[in-house]
């Protein structure tokens, strides 16, 4: 008997057949969240408070050195591009930075600011990261998060931003005249033209509650390394029949890179498995304050109606849906 949390925040904004969601609107209860969206929603549906130390939880697999008691720092590459009054983010992996360029740009790195005593570890082409043995003042946001956002609501916070934010221009300016930049600006490819700090923390200080009998189904590799560092289980297929099977009180399914439609399938087949009574729980998730429970004895709810009629409407015609005013507009 398994509780599921499935987080699908695609789900938020659909077109199309919404038939798959009827049962969890009719018969569905509406569940708080306290957590932002992204890392730190995944961290809250496994139990882990905040903060979690991402990059020194990811430090601890990547870095034959890794000391669990300095403040580590991720250092990601990646590339910023204007638009209009703002800057979007670009991770490195998207824009098909190899090895060699990413070694380059990281001992560039580490030559200009070797007098600085600042240095980086290489835990990955696109996982870099700076320890310093005290923590310092530091706020930042997950890349996954900055991740095509408007990056001046997404900024550092902290005292010692000002101090970062000149390193981080040094790096910029060191990047751009990189031969590995120069080429890839003649052969029209996106440059690698700046740094990403987040995950600050220290692995000791960490209030991490272990999770031997949850697994986690993610494509997010911070997420998995997450999952480890817990003692959760990581599968390897997104499929709920598969993950279902398996003998655990609680699994997270984290499906925000599959597309609506397979998803819309799948929770067709998470009701059936309340019914069957594979399932105890499952809980929906698709972003912002758009979170429903559902348990097998909600499903006898005959006389609920879910909805204004305009909503409903909606629904059974397939077309737009913004499913967190439908869930807020909702009364049982």
């Amino acid at each position: 008997m398994t509780q599921l949390v499935i987080y699908a925040p695609q789900l938020h904004q659909l077109h199309g057949d919404h038939r798959a969601l009827q049962p969890w609107l009719r018969y569905g209860d509406r569940l708080p969240v306290q957590a932002p969206e992204g890392l730190m929603r995944t961290a809250y549906w496994l139990h882990q408070s905040p903060p979690v130390p991402w990059a020194a939880l990811t430090a601890a697999e990547d870095l034959a050195d890794f000391d669990p008691h300095r403040f580590y720092l991720r250092m990601d590459p990646v590339h910023l591009h204007p638009d209009r009054d703002t800057l979007v983010l670009f991770r490195a992996e998207a824009l098909g930075l190899n090895e060699s360029e990413a070694t380059a740009l990281f001992d560039a790195f580490n030559d200009h600011f070797s007098q600085e005593g600042v240095a980086l570890s290489w835990g990955h082409r696109t996982r870099w990261y700076l320890s310093l043995p005290q923590p310092i003042d530091l706020h930042t946001v997950p890349l996954a998060d900055a991740e095509h956002a408007n990056l001046h609501a997404v900024a550092m916070r902290g005292e010692a931003v000002s101090q970062w934010n000149r390193l981080l221009t040094e790096a910029q300016m060191l990047f751009y005249q990189h031969p590995v930049n120069t080429r890839r600006r003649e052969e029209n490819l996106p440059e690698i033209n700046s740094l990403w700090p987040w995950g600050e923390g220290i692995y000791s200080h960490w209030q991490r509650t272990l999770r031997p009998h949850a697994a986690v189904y993610t494509s997010d590799e911070t997420v998995q390394a997450l999952a480890r560092q817990i003692n959760a289980r990581v599968l390897t297929t997104p499929e709920l029949d598969a993950a279902s099977s398996t003998d655990f009180e609680s699994l997270l399914l984290d499906w925000q890179a599959l597309s609506p439609d397979w998803v819309l399938d799948q929770l067709e087949q998470a009701v059936v498995q309340l019914k069957n009574g594979c399932l105890t729980a499952c809980v929906l998730d698709v972003g912002n304050r758009a979170v429903l429970s559902l348990r097998p004895d909600m499903l006898r709810r005959f006389w609920r109606r879910w909805g204004p009629p305009r909503h409903r409407e909606i629904l059974n015609s397939g077309g737009s849906l913004d499913l967190e005013h439908v869930i807020a507009d909702t009364e049982h």
